[in-house]
């Protein structure tokens, strides 16, 4: 967000029939989906390593983040690929790119924190509607994988005595 000028903009994405705000100074590029490779006991979250003009980026599952229903991306979706973060680009799929926005910095209110990745609200013309973090979300899919590859707590562990 430029605090600067008290200005954002915002690029608006569509997911299902939800619209939702991201921060256009963390977006790299927008490009058509492509075919992804998936990875190999990947979580649920990653959809897979995508290749765009010999780069590879990591592509991450937003829907299961929001807990909207999973569907097959297709022909019609967008890739976005966000700038790096934690010196890495990823990217996600959407339904589609709908306008920029331009906001005072007054009318969008910031969440508490929590494991998801809305990090605040904005209001325009009196409709309200999400903004996404991309950090939060290369987060919590970090955190997924590296959950995901210690994998569960044995189960044939002894049982600790309690000495109290």
């Amino acid at each position: 967000m430029n605090s600067q000028s008290g200005l954002t903009t915002l690029c608006m994405i569509r997911l299902e029939d939800q619209v939702y705000g991201i921060d256009m100074l963390a977006i790299r590029e927008a490009n058509q989906f492509t075919q992804t490779v998936k990875v190999p006991g990947a979580p649920p979250e990653v959809l897979g390593l995508v290749n765009l003009r010999g780069s590879l980026y990591l592509l991450l599952n937003v829907r299961r983040m929001l807990g909207l229903p999973d569907r097959k991306p297709g022909s019609e979706d967008l890739l976005i690929v966000f700038r790096p973060s934690q010196g890495e680009s990823f990217g996600i799929v959407v339904d589609s790119l709908d306008d920029t926005r331009v906001l005072a910095e007054r009318h969008i209110t910031p969440r508490e924190p929590d494991d998801g990745i809305v990090t605040a609200i904005a209001l325009d013309n009196g409709v309200s509607f999400p903004l996404l973090s991309p950090e939060f979300m290369y987060r919590k899919a970090k955190a997924q994988i590296i959950g995901h590859q210690a994998g569960p707590a044995p189960t044939n562990a002894p049982m600790m005595e309690n000495k109290s």
